[in-house]
């Protein structure tokens, strides 16, 4: 149910583009390990499958950005670094744009940068 929510709030949000939509954390570990691209990988930590080590792994110069899905009033046992934001259940689209944005931030910022 959270994916299909996942996925109509990546699709109402005009600066989100979906690369991929993957069962659990194992499958988007996989997945960055193969060269697969993408910004901001979301996980859903109930069904996450993924350790710290595994997103360090798979995390180069701060890219793929992460944001994270935990329970609400859980103290996660999921609490690394690197993660750009934490989104409680049950989900809220409004809170969902506004992580998204916080951690896409400072790839925007770098664009311009790069273009040059």
């Amino acid at each position: 149910m959270h994916r299909l929510t996942l996925e109509q709030y990546v699709a109402q949000s005009p600066d989100l583009h979906l690369v991929a939509s993957l069962c659990d954390g194992v499958e988007a570990y996989e997945y960055l390990q193969r060269g697969g691209e993408a910004d901001l990988v979301i996980i859903d930590l109930s069904s996450a499958g993924m350790h710290p080590e595994d997103i360090a792994a798979v995390t180069h110069d701060g890219q793929p950005r992460w944001l994270l899905i935990e329970e609400m009033g859980n103290v996660p046992a999921f609490s690394c670094e690197p993660t750009d934001g934490r989104l409680e259940q049950p989900l809220c689209f409004s809170r969902f744009s506004q992580l998204a944005a916080q951690a896409l931030a400072p790839l925007a910022v770098l664009a311009p940068a790069l273009a040059e």
